[in-house]
């Protein structure tokens, strides 16, 4: 049996960091910050972010909306569903792109 992910709210404008390795996240986003850190994780962001900043391997995240997309380490990929979001890509094999 799968296991459902956990799902992240916070309020309006706050950091929101998710550290870790395999995880599986759902993050709820009103204007916020958002970090992930780790491995492998899987992270689907709903609403509209300030910025969401990906750092470290081969993790899959997908964004509603985000203003800034940044995409450090190696094998990641970020996926946005709607915008036109700043991209900062930097290290081997990151991809940010529509989805």
């Amino acid at each position: 049996m799968a296991t459902r992910p956990s799902t992240v709210k916070t309020a309006p404008g706050t950091a929101v960091i998710v550290n870790g390795a395999n995880e599986s996240r759902s993050i709820v986003c009103d204007m916020n910050d958002v970090t992930i850190n780790g491995a492998g994780n899987r992270v689907d962001i709903t609403g509209h972010c300030r910025s969401v900043t990906v750092s470290g391997s081969e993790n899959h995240v997908s964004v509603d909306v985000s203003d800034v997309i940044t995409a450090n380490g190696i094998e990641n990929l970020v996926t946005f569903r709607a915008g036109s979001p700043q991209i900062n890509s930097g290290e081997i094999s990151n991809v940010v792109r529509p989805g």
